[in-house]
């Protein structure tokens, strides 16, 4: 496989391999070199001697994506959400009754 115009998985400018991040942010990809800025790594990535990633992507103009999520400040209920929370809930409580009777009859 060659380099090939087009937009590759992560926005760059030539279809070629794959993109090998990690969720420390230290996956080939991030750390690769790419002297010449065309989104490729200027190395092959090798993940055993079958099987070569000649032409791994690497972002242009940054040094590796952003994994780190935005927190938020508040979970707030969908409405979807709620019903399952009361029914959740509710199996507790019905477990809490259960539990109080058989600690009851033990004794």
């Amino acid at each position: 496989m060659s380099k090939r115009g087009g937009t590759d998985i992560i926005g760059g400018s030539y279809l070629s391999g794959n993109y090998w991040s990690s969720l420390d942010e230290r996956g080939f990809s991030d750390t690769c070199s790419d002297r010449d800025g065309d989104g490729i790594c200027d190395e092959p990535y090798i993940v055993d001697e079958n099987n070569i990633d000649y032409y791994p992507l690497k972002i242009v103009g940054v040094s590796s994506p952003s994994l780190t999520p935005t927190p938020t400040s508040t979970l707030t209920p969908t409405p979807i959400l709620m019903p399952i929370l009361v029914l959740l809930a509710g199996i507790g409580i019905v477990v809490a009754i259960i539990v109080a009777l058989v600690s009851a009859r033990e004794r």
